[in-house]
């Protein structure tokens, strides 16, 4: 009986733990190009990733994988959950290029070669100077809002024939080695597999197992319990 008692009380106890289900962190790869001339190299040129902090407070990592030194990231664009106003966010630079504006409007703003209305641009420096958001180089932003997570940045642009999730503007675009004039082109983003579905917390995988396990003992003590009675 003791036994019965010290298994059950485990078992709440595991309860107790952390056992709910998270969203895998968002991860958008740039390697679409829609519009404009084609960056240097294999793309993906850029990714995105979008990772819950907290409750409400999610954090944003950019990274420039352009090819060229010539080439730079003029802005990045985004989308929200219309349940949440683009206006409310609170955006916190952490790290690496600071974006020269960001702007965060619902459908207010548009990349060249109708990418659709986004909600969110991050525009960067376009002068030859330090500032320009290069090649090999990140972004990072916290962004806070009440009830925001990573899955709520995934949603697409509107208004236009193209619907996108996320753009990048490029510019410097070599035409050839042997001519120092460039080109601009836009890339849009596109979602792997592992991005699009709620994976399980190790914590919750462990307590669900031991939970398991726990009831499954006590299963068995009552059934040896009852064993021993009848004899």
């Amino acid at each position: 009986m003791k036994t019965m008692i010290f298994c059950v009380t485990l078992v709440v106890c595991l309860l107790g733990i952390n056992v709910r289900s998270a969203f895998a962190d968002l991860l958008i790869n740039m390697s679409q190009v829609y519009n404009g001339a084609t960056p240097s190299g294999v793309g993906a040129w850029g990714t995105a990733k979008f990772e819950d902090v907290t409750t409400g407070e999610v954090l944003l990592t950019m990274t420039n994988l352009l090819n060229s030194p010539t080439e730079y990231l003029a802005a990045w664009y985004f989308n929200l959950d219309p349940a949440f106003k683009p206006k409310n966010l609170v955006f916190t630079h952490v790290s690496g290029q600071a974006a020269k504006k960001i702007t965060n409007r619902a459908n207010n703003t548009e990349p060249p070669g109708q990418g659709g209305d986004f909600d969110i641009s991050f525009a960067y420096e376009s002068a030859n100077n330090v500032n320009r958001f290069k090649m090999d180089e990140t972004s990072v932003y916290k962004i806070k809002a009440p009830g925001i997570t990573s899955s709520s940045f995934k949603w697409f642009s509107e208004n236009e024939n193209n619907s996108f999730v996320s753009v990048i503007a490029i510019r410097g675009i070599p035409i050839n080695p042997y001519c120092s004039d460039t080109l601009s082109g836009e890339v849009a983003g596109t979602i792997p597999p592992a991005s699009q579905a709620p994976v399980p917390e190790l914590g919750s995988m462990c307590a669900w197992g031991g939970i398991a396990g726990m009831v499954g003992l006590v299963s068995f003590l009552r059934q040896r319990r009852r064993r021993s009675d009848a004899v």
